[in-house]
């Protein structure tokens, strides 16, 4: 979404050496990555990153499309602070992993496809690790047939903070 080959993600806590073209996020600094998407398929399309803790997590780490006025089809997707990682969506929880994503010296690359115009339930949302689905699954509810998530079409991209009604909260490590 920001650039082509892009790696997002932190090295190791100590470690003293900077990845080309990754990033880390320290709470203190409020961060997040912006970007206003126009244009664009509701219904079909894929998300891939690198993902990597700079230490064993405390706390989520997410990222959303949000749509207009935080429209109610907004998706958002991250690992929560026991380490699986989810998508969720304004009122509903679509996948869960139940694998747990936190080794501190493991870099992840994640797939998420979307293709909401498939008849089969489970073919509308897939979570790649690594090049390989992942189908053992915590929680797997499904986005209705031809759901359009809003954010996708038009809308900000936000990598590193959500939006909630008392304003941003960030996901970044303490500090």
């Amino acid at each position: 979404v920001f650039s082509e080959n892009a790696i997002i993600g932190a090295s190791a806590a100590g470690v003293s050496y900077d990845i080309d073209n990754s990033l880390r996020f320290n709470n203190g600094d409020q961060p997040r990555l912006t970007k206003n998407l126009s244009g664009g398929n509701k219904r079909i399309f894929t998300t891939s990153f690198w993902f990597k803790w700079s230490l064993v997590a405390s706390r989520d780490f997410w990222n959303a499309w949000t749509g207009t006025n935080n429209a109610a089809n907004w998706l958002n997707m991250g690992f929560s602070s026991s380490g699986e990682f989810r998508i969720e969506g304004w009122s509903v929880a679509y996948l869960k992993t139940t694998q747990l994503f936190r080794d501190p010296a493991s870099w992840y690359h994640f797939t998420v496809a979307v293709d909401t115009t498939q008849a089969t339930s489970s073919n509308r949302m897939k979570i790649y690790v690594n090049g390989e689905q992942v189908t053992d699954l915590a929680t797997s509810t499904y986005p209705a047939q031809n759901f359009d998530f809003e954010g996708i079409g038009g809308g900000e991209f936000v990598l590193g903070a959500s939006w909630n009604s008392s304003g941003s909260t960030y996901y970044g490590w303490p500090t």
